[in-house]
């Protein structure tokens, strides 16, 4: 409030695809200190009072952490909606590729650089997840702001996953794209889907090159499915 801000988020300590978030204004603060924890947020450690940034542009950084060595995989652009929900992933054949260029510019001179598997922030992962006895796929979640004054901010981790994220999913996806072509993977509602959602060409070596496929069943009863198309 002393900074100015007027509205913030409420962020549970674990969650999954931007759950347990809760937006409040100014005013809202007052109540809510004079209300307690629920018992399995006091469990968790507490719960994060967050400013709500004006985000103009949301990423992950993805790594592997093997033998107490990080090593880094490489940079996704995260598709958020609402407060923070997940709806999908963005692999382009470069990462800067067809962005603003005052953002494509700040990513690679102020941002891009921090994220090196050699650098004082990796480090400070492999310290962390080491000391928990953690080895494996880690991913950071990031994001990119604008203030007041309409200065360009990085937020450079507001989550830390230590599991096989989505966003290395589609990493691994856009290795069966073919050369040149970008990736979009997202995950909607399977009441949306069409017949031209699972149609694609393949090229002579067997790389995706067209279209697009539903990698999940479509069950009765499924209410998602993940996709990936070809752009």
């Amino acid at each position: 409030q002393a900074q100015g801000h007027r509205e913030f988020l409420l962020k549970r300590a674990f969650s999954t695809a931007g759950s347990g978030l809760t937006p409040l204004r100014n005013e809202d603060l007052t109540d809510l200190l004079a209300r307690p924890l629920a018992p399995a947020i006091v469990d968790e450690g507490g719960i994060l009072l967050e400013v709500r940034h004006d985000r103009v542009f949301d990423f992950s950084v993805q790594y592997r952490l093997e033998g107490g060595v990080m090593r880094f995989v490489g940079f996704v652009e995260q598709v958020i909606q609402g407060l923070g929900g997940y709806r999908g992933s963005l692999c382009r054949s470069k990462f800067c590729r067809a962005l603003d260029a005052e953002l494509a510019r700040f990513l690679m001179d102020e941002c891009l650089p921090l994220y090196d598997a050699a650098g004082d922030l990796a480090a400070d992962l492999t310290a962390w997840a080491t000391a928990r006895g953690y080895e494996g796929p880690l991913g950071i979640d990031a994001y990119v702001h604008r203030t007041a004054e309409g200065r360009l901010v990085l937020r450079p981790i507001c989550e830390v996953n230590p599991r096989h994220t989505m966003g290395l999913v589609a990493l691994e996806l856009k290795r069966r794209i073919a050369p040149g072509r970008d990736l979009a993977f997202s995950i909607v509602k399977t009441a949306d889907l069409t017949k031209e959602d699972d149609e694609a060409e393949v090229d002579a070596n067997g790389k995706l090159a067209k279209g697009s496929v539903v990698l999940t069943e479509c069950d009765e009863g499924a209410r998602y499915a993940a996709v990936a198309r070809v752009l």
